[in-house]
């Protein structure tokens, strides 16, 4: 039987982790060990409560966000924070 702990969302197994195991866990039988990765490669969210029991929510659509816009030349300047004359120095420019 498979051990789930909700504090780390992990499953363990004695004679893997043996005393590693968290306080938390909560036995999970291996239908619902089985069911709870199908679900995740099938994109969806499972959850298992302190029962043991398996609960499977639609996935949030993954938005990607937008690429910040680049910076103006003024806005690369000030985040320097060296002055004009510093950073044409510091450039080679002066």
């Amino acid at each position: 039987m498979y051990k789930y702990s909700p504090s780390t969302k992990g499953f363990y197994l004695e004679a893997v982790h043996g005393h590693r195991i968290p306080p938390d866990a909560i036995g999970v039988k291996d239908d619902v060990y089985r069911q709870f990765f199908d679900a995740l490669s099938r994109g969806l969210v499972p959850t298992i409560d302190i029962g043991g029991a398996l609960s499977v929510s639609a996935s949030k659509p993954l938005s990607s966000p937008e690429p910040p816009k680049p910076l103006t030349t003024e806005e690369k300047l000030a985040r320097s924070g060296l002055t004009v004359e510093e950073l044409k120095k510091a450039l080679g420019l002066s």
